[in-house]
């Protein structure tokens, strides 16, 4: 269903009412959206992959001292390390030089970057402060800065930056051969797996709903199943302020048939059981 589709069946639903396209429908359609996909599951499937890249040198902690230099190689293709505190640090790559500032007080950073020919890295301050999980790595996996791993034991992939339609978990993450991850937690829109785990990571998620813009032939996100409900809710939010007693007739309604399809339904249905003694 598009807008100008939504908007005939709005004209069907409200006879009397003007309705036309423009901000007051846009905003009724993308309230009811969000209203619809809170009160139905509509999931997302994905497929993460982890390479379980290792560094070929790594420095679990550095403890720089005020008016110190320590200097560790860069013998590789990029490095990353985390830092806690104030100071300086030179890089030196093939013929290349360049100097940089630390200044983290607050919390740790993290510090990443690519290398041509290497060289070596140069720690010093005025004060003291800490390097973490310092590591350089022979394999890289794309152009961007953020996919050099953190040197750390945990790989974390943040979905709402990487999907921006996450709402919830729904499944837990499992191999290419269904078996659960042990090793693999789910928190707050974030996917934590060991570093060393390499191969794919299955999951599902709730996700939110596309919003509309103001397009007359723009798509609207809704699932097949739910397009002959979608417009009385629509209807709901557009007379909200209008006529408050026929736009709680249309929620009424609209709640009624979210009920029954909530009551004569499975949100989840599974056959799988494990066969744990040899008999089918």
């Amino acid at each position: 269903m598009t807008m100008e589709g939504l908007l005939h069946e709005l004209e069907v639903l409200l006879p009397e009412a003007e309705i036309t396209h423009g901000l007051p429908l846009q905003s009724a359609t993308n309230r009811a959206l969000r209203n619809l996909y809170y009160d139905r599951i509509v999931e997302k499937k994905i497929r993460l992959a982890n390479r379980g890249i290792r560094p070929t040198y790594y420095k679990k902690e550095l403890l720089c001292e005020a008016g110190k230099e320590y200097t560790l190689p860069l013998k590789g293709k990029a490095y990353s390390m985390r830092v806690h505190g104030q100071g300086r640090y030179s890089i030196e790559d093939g013929p290349n030089m360049t100097v940089r500032a630390i200044d983290s007080l607050d919390e740790t950073i993290v510090i990443r970057g690519f290398l041509s020919q290497g060289g070596c890295i140069t720690f010093w301050g005025s004060f003291s402060f800490i390097i973490y999980d310092f590591s350089v790595f022979n394999e890289i996996v794309s152009e961007y800065t953020e996919d050099i791993p953190d040197g750390g034991p945990i790989r974390t992939f943040d979905l709402r930056q990487l999907y921006g339609d996450y709402m919830c978990f729904t499944s837990s993450p499992t191999d290419s051969k269904g078996n659960i991850i042990s090793t693999c937690r789910l928190y707050d829109g974030r996917v934590e797996i060991d570093a060393d785990y390499e191969g794919e990571i299955f999951l599902s998620y709730r996700r939110l709903p596309n919003p509309v813009g103001d397009g007359i032939t723009e798509e609207l996100d809704v699932p097949p199943e739910y397009l002959h409900l979608f417009p009385i809710l629509v209807a709901h939010y557009l007379l909200l302020a209008s006529d408050p007693t026929l736009s709680k007739l249309f929620k009424d309604r609209y709640d009624d048939i979210i009920a029954h399809i909530s009551a004569n339904s499975y949100d989840r249905l599974n056959a799988y059981y494990p066969d744990t003694h040899g008999w089918a």
